[in-house]
C-alpha cells in the first residue's frame, strides 16, 4: 500500500466541479502526478466555507475531496475538519502556508509559502503581534517549509 499524502489547497475545483485552470492548480496536479510516480498516493482536500456538504471527485486520476464547513470564517470548525480529514493520511502538504495559521499539523508536514504576502508591504497592513505569534506557531508545527515567489 502506498503512503498517502493529503494536499490541503484552498483552490482546485470550481463550484460546479470543473478544474480551476490557474497556475497553482496546474502545479498541484503536476505535483500529484510526480508523487504518484514516486510511490505515494496523493489526494487533495479543498476546504470550503461556502458549502454545507462534501463532494468527492477524481480529476485526471487525482482524488479530490471538497469539504464544506458552512460557517464563514469559523476557524475552529475549519481546523476540526482538517484534523478529521488528515487523520486518514500519512503526510500533510499545505499548498498555502497560511492555512496552518492557528493550528498544529498532526503528521509530518510540508508547507509552501508564497513569499508575496509576507514581503510586499502593499499586501498587508503592518503585522500585529497576533499575526507574528500565529506565524511562529505555524512555522513550529511543520517539518519543512518551501518558499517561492
Amino acid at each position: 500500500m502506498r503512503p498517502s499524502i493529503g494536499i490541503v489547497s484552498s483552490t482546485f475545483l470550481n463550484y460546479d466541479g470543473s478544474f480551476m485552470q490557474g497556475g497553482s492548480e496546474r502545479y498541484t496536479l503536476m505535483l500529484c502526478r510526480l508523487l504518484y510516480k514516486l510511490g505515494y498516493a496523493p489526494m487533495v482536500l479543498q476546504p470550503s466555507y461556502n458549502r454545507t456538504f462534501s463532494i468527492v471527485h477524481k480529476y485526471d486520476g487525482v482524488p479530490i475531496q471538497v469539504v464544506g464547513i458552512g460557517q464563514p470564517k469559523d476557524e475552529a470548525a475549519y481546523h476540526e475538519m482538517l484534523d478529521r480529514y488528515l487523520q486518514q493520511v500519512d503526510y500533510e502538504l499545505y499548498r498555502e502556508f497560511f492555512i496552518l495559521f492557528g493550528r498544529q499539523s498532526i503528521r509530518p508536514a510540508i508547507a509552501i509559502s508564497h513569499g508575496i504576502p509576507f514581503d510586499d508591504p502593499s499586501r498587508l497592513s503592518p503585522p500585529t503581534q497576533a499575526f507574528w505569534e500565529r506565524l511562529c506557531a505555524a512555522l513550529g508545527s511543520i517539518t519543512k517549509l518551501v518558499s517561492c515567489d
